[in-house]
């Protein structure tokens, strides 16, 4: 049985799992209940700040966890398997996020674009875990590739988070009531 190392896994897969699986109740919850809540503006703006609020939140996170382990200099292990699953989940990950862009285009749905901004994300960061092994696998002293580089699209998310958040209230002061 193999063990997959824990600080690398920590900073992506742990943030990157909580992150969907919220997102993807706030989704399922700005579509729930009647098929008459469809065109619900009210319900899609709120969907939208929570989503916002969630990349803050899974930003800051990894920011922390990200400088945490470049201040211990914890360096990592190459396992084959993890490889893979990352490579499997970048692949799947970006095609989800394809699919939701086509379906929030067409549905016309913020909250369906900014949950295939996540997957991406979601994509991205596997990727980030694929470079970072490669190139620690050739030259050891490029062991905090890693944390960085997380660090950085961390600082993006926050960004877009709160950018989000500023969008969706601002046009949310509009709307009294379900349409």
């Amino acid at each position: 049985m193999f063990t997959i190392p824990t600080c690398y896994v920590s900073i992506q897969f742990q943030a990157d799992c909580v992150l969907d699986l919220l997102s993807s109740f706030i989704v399922i919850w700005r579509y729930f209940g009647s098929p008459y809540r469809l065109g619900s503006r009210s319900r899609e703006y709120k969907a939208c700040i929570s989503l916002g609020i969630l990349f803050m939140v899974a930003g800051i996170g990894v920011i922390i966890e990200g400088v945490y382990f470049l201040y211990a200099k914890d360096a990592p292990k190459w396992y084959s398997t993890l490889v893979i699953l990352a490579a499997v989940g970048c692949s799947v990950c970006v095609l989800l996020a394809l699919a939701k862009y086509v379906l929030g285009k067409k549905l016309n749905s913020d909250t369906l674009l900014l949950d295939a901004l996540n997957s991406f994300l979601s994509g991205l960061f596997a990727l980030v875990i694929i470079v970072s092994d490669v190139v620690y696998l050739k030259n050891k002293a490029v062991w905090y590739l890693d944390p960085l580089l997380s660090i950085f699209l961390s600082v993006g998310l926050i960004a877009f988070g709160f950018r989000t958040i500023v969008m969706h209230c601002r046009r949310s002061q509009y709307i009294t009531e379900d349409s």
